[in-house]
């Protein structure tokens, strides 16, 4: 099954980060964008899928949102989806932990 994650921030991923962070932790990686930015895969310089990330929504009902979450934060403004494929590598949750870093955020495991 692939692995659910989500960034909790205050600040979106922007197309620009993700392609900078993309630069920086996969080498020879590319971003491709879907539904006019909506949704980016993320793949690896072999061409192989390395996460798939949602753009970011903002979150109006803290209760529904922190019951997916463990170990939610006391509190943040937006939800950014993140799923990373079976077949991935443990390179793959290093880079979301570098897209969370890069807007301030922190990342989850769903329930």
């Amino acid at each position: 099954m692939p692995t659910e994650l989500v960034v909790l921030s205050n600040t979106p991923i922007r197309p620009e980060q993700l392609a900078q962070t993309v630069g920086d932790a996969l080498p020879g990686g590319s971003v491709v964008s879907y539904r006019d930015g909506e949704i980016a895969l993320l793949l690896g310089s072999d061409g192989e899928p390395v996460l798939t990330l949602f753009e970011s929504v903002p979150v109006y009902v803290a209760v529904e949102a922190t019951a997916q979450l463990r170990e939610p934060p006391a509190s943040f403004a937006l939800w950014t989806e993140i799923t990373i494929p079976f077949s991935a590598t443990s390179a793959s949750r290093a880079l979301v932990e570098d897209l969370a870093s890069a807007v301030g955020g922190i990342v989850k495991e769903k329930l």
